[in-house]
């Protein structure tokens, strides 16, 4: 999980702050150049266990019934039963996919998805179905 979430926030970083760094290079004192050195600065100096609440709140209570709502505690639903990847190399559900060793990361699940060009069946499963 924590590489997953690096590699997200580094994804995140460099695309939304190199075009907004050049934007605001190219256009110096302007609103926009303002806006985004406000902006980095108060993400410099809130303290981070203050902004991870923050941020919990507005996306898990504030943005509840959105597409972009998050859940408030836990990586995935309760009842949820993630498959490692090896178990799912054999499997008629997964088609076009060759076995890989049981050495493989069955907790990165985006990586998962990755492998197996499947962001629903191999990578999570509902118990009782």
């Amino acid at each position: 999980m924590t590489v997953e979430l690096t590699v997200l926030a580094l994804v995140f970083a460099i695309v939304l702050g190199v075009p907004l760094g050049v934007l605001s290079a190219a256009r110096r004192n302007s609103p926009i150049d303002v806006g985004t050195m406000v902006i980095a600065n108060l993400g410099v100096s809130i303290p981070i266990f203050v902004l991870g609440l923050l941020l919990a709140y507005v996306f898990a209570v504030t943005l509840k019934d959105t597409p972009i709502a998050l859940p408030p505690s836990g990586r995935l639903t309760p009842g949820t039963i993630v498959e490692p990847l090896a178990a799912c190399g054999d499997s008629n559900r997964c088609p076009g996919r060759r076995a890989r060793s049981s050495t493989s990361c069955p907790n990165i699940y985006i990586f998962n998805a990755l492998v197996t060009f499947n962001w629903t069946r191999c990578s999570v499963t509902r118990s009782g179905t």
